[in-house]
């Protein structure tokens, strides 16, 4: 047990400390970026980087990362491909390829990747419960400062940030008129929509938790609701609100499969009833709102007519529009970080074609990046990743009568399958950090037969709630 060695028990406790500032720190980047010092924002999007290292390394001391999990060896072996790929393409001296772009592209890619193992093997409940209680309190604050973003025109200091300066400014995307979506304490509505989504996920479970006591304060799960509410109403994010009823989906098609009736009817009721109280009130509390989500969707609707099946062919374009790309890039492709945002911000064309045209989904941007064959094995890699992690949380939930690790799947596994993980700072933070949290709640849970036989009360101790070995079943 990691918890009988003092200095390993002290190097996981560190571990645990730091992931919970990067917790913070993705939330509150945005504003420093935005608000505190917008002319270094290019350079605060890496403040996380230096806390990760630092976490890497107490890990590693800790033995976190021993034995290495198959999948992270197989990640490891991909992001080497790609590092040896970006330094012949330097050595070639392609005109459009530069070490920024390299360094950029191998960091969106591969940096993050070992986050998830780690912080599988350092969280039990205890931390599991501690991170819901502040995602509770970070949309708390998010939410207001969205709405108030959703009735402040776009080139206010709320939306475009504090800078006198153009250049450094935010523009947020409009939903409808002159109403911006707003992205909270983000420079970006990715960041709410990450944000407001994995809440759901922990509220649910902590709303309908049969623990006692419950993971988190009742009342704290209580504003966080309406605080959800107040965030997506305002959102204007078809994202948002999709993605949302994934979570709210998977937590209702668990619950014939939970044993015991009182499991059962909290999986089943209570999400359903707050869906129809929000489906009521959204568009009497929040009018205008309404009004601009409907012209949103409508609008979107109406550009994606040509698509077979509309809004839901345009949702499944991703899973196959990269073929196209298969005959049109080199075998090699043509670098990591030439389909990225740092891409997109310097310009970077293919015969005249702009990245963010030619590659806007992830797994076509790794065809772009990679080349068809590596790309090929990276994205069935994303699935093998995906597939494995959701057999392992629905055993758990199986194994514990605890819908914890299904809902943080519906979560995670968007990002980590098909969406923007390589792509998107905010996406990249909050997809390689719930992946982790997903394994740790499948970990937990399967230790614990019942919640009846949980621990409870002073009993309930990180230590008696951690498995007795670590990843006792993940190398099946």
């Amino acid at each position: 047990m990691l918890a009988e060695d003092p200095r390993q028990e002290a190097n996981r406790r560190t571990v645990v400390r730091l992931v919970y500032l990067m917790f913070w720190m993705l939330i509150f980047e945005g504003s420093i970026r935005k608000w505190v010092a917008p002319q270094y924002s290019t350079y605060l999007y890496f403040m996380r980087d230096p806390v990760c290292l630092l976490t890497y390394f107490y890990a590693l001391r800790g033995g976190l990362l021993s034995p290495v999990h198959p999948l992270l060896v197989a990640g490891i072996g991909i992001a080497v491909a790609a590092s040896a790929l970006s330094m012949v393409f330097l050595a070639m001296g392609e005109s459009q390829y530069t070490l920024i772009l390299a360094v950029y592209g191998l960091r969106n890619y591969f940096f993050y990747l070992p986050l998830p193992f780690v912080i599988a093997r350092a969280f039990g409940y205890e931390e599991i419960r501690r991170l819901a209680m502040f995602s509770m309190l970070a949309i708390c604050i998010a939410a207001p400062i969205a709405v108030l973003q959703f009735n402040a025109p776009p080139d206010s200091v709320l939306n475009a940030g504090s800078s006198k300066d153009i250049d450094f400014q935010f523009q947020n995307l409009v939903s409808s008129g002159e109403r911006v979506r707003p992205a909270g304490t983000f420079t970006s509505v990715m960041g709410m929509t990450q944000l407001s989504v994995s809440t759901i996920a922990l509220a649910m479970w902590a709303w309908g938790s049969s623990r006692r006591p419950r993971p988190v304060n009742i009342w704290l799960v209580c504003v966080a609701l309406v605080a959800l509410a107040a965030a997506i109403a305002v959102s204007g994010s078809r994202t948002t609100f999709v993605h949302s009823c994934l979570v709210i989906a998977a937590g209702v098609g668990i619950a014939p499969f939970l044993r015991g009736a009182g499991n059962k009817t909290r999986a089943l009721i209570l999400p359903l009833i707050a869906v129809i109280l929000f489906v009521i009130l959204f568009p009497l509390v929040f009018p205008e709102a309404f009004q601009a989500f409907l012209a949103r969707w409508n609008t979107a609707a109406a550009s994606e007519s040509g698509l077979a099946l509309g809004w839901f062919g345009r949702a499944l374009h991703g899973f196959y529009d990269f073929f196209r790309l298969f005959d049109q890039m080199p075998l090699f492709g043509h670098g990591i970080g030439t389909a990225g945002n740092g891409a997109v911000i310097m310009g970077v064309e293919f015969n005249g074609v702009s990245v963010l045209k030619l590659a806007e989904e992830d797994w076509s941007r790794h065809v772009v990046e990679l080349g068809p064959a590596l790309a090929l094995v990276f994205i069935m890699y994303r699935a093998s990743f995906g597939i494995w992690l959701g057999l392992r949380a629905f055993r758990a939930a199986m194994v514990s009568a605890d819908p914890l690790p299904v809902l943080l799947f519906a979560f995670c596994s968007v990002a980590l399958v098909h969406g923007q993980i390589t792509g998107h700072g905010l996406v990249n933070g909050f997809g390689w950090l719930y992946v982790g949290v997903c394994m740790a709640a499948s970990q937990s849970a399967a230790t614990i037969r019942s919640p009846a036989e949980a621990p409870t009360g002073a009993q309930a101790s990180p230590a008696a709630l951690r498995p007795a070995m670590p990843f006792p079943n993940l190398m099946r």
